[in-house]
């Protein structure tokens, strides 16, 4: 029989790959890694973090940061900041540069107590485009997301 921790464990793991594939980014060549050091129940309440773009439409990154957030406000997994909240915090932080440059551990836990979280989702889209087929127009999109730890900054969950 599985103890409540492992089950909310693997509850969290798949709804947050279920996340990914909702926000466009699926099928089964999605790979997830989760720190088996990591207590995922402890997440409550986190913060995402403006996706850093390689794709060729230099918006990717930000188009994809609003249909994570969203997707992870519907999943009611965590308390979400407010991502205008929560990017003036990272702003008041890193001032002029960008947080798609990444971030070093002290600015994750600068950012975290600021905004009162215990994780921060970060992310990279390295393609993000329409490709038409003989069935209509489908989305083709790259992304890597994390959730790293405020305190640590190591990396809880990957996908």
């Amino acid at each position: 029989m599985m103890d409540a921790h492992v089950h909310g464990t693997r509850a969290v793991i798949c709804a947050a790959a279920a996340i990914m594939l909702a926000a466009g980014c699926g099928g089964p060549q999605v790979q997830v890694f989760t720190n088996p050091e990591a207590d995922l129940s402890f997440y409550e309440r986190v913060g995402v973090v403006p996706f850093r773009s390689l794709a060729a439409d230099r918006l990717a990154g930000e188009k994809f940061t609003t249909e994570f957030t969203t997707a992870l406000l519907a999943s009611e997994l965590f308390e979400v900041v407010d991502y205008g909240i929560f990017v003036s915090h990272v702003t008041k932080i890193l001032g002029t540069r960008s947080p798609a440059e990444g971030l070093s551990a002290d600015e994750i836990k600068q950012v975290a107590a600021a905004a009162g979280v215990q994780g921060l989702f970060v992310g990279t889209v390295s393609e993000y485009q329409m490709t038409s087929t003989p069935g209509g127009q489908f989305p083709v999109v790259t992304v890597e997301v994390r959730l790293l730890d405020a305190e640590t900054a190591n990396v809880v969950w990957s996908a």
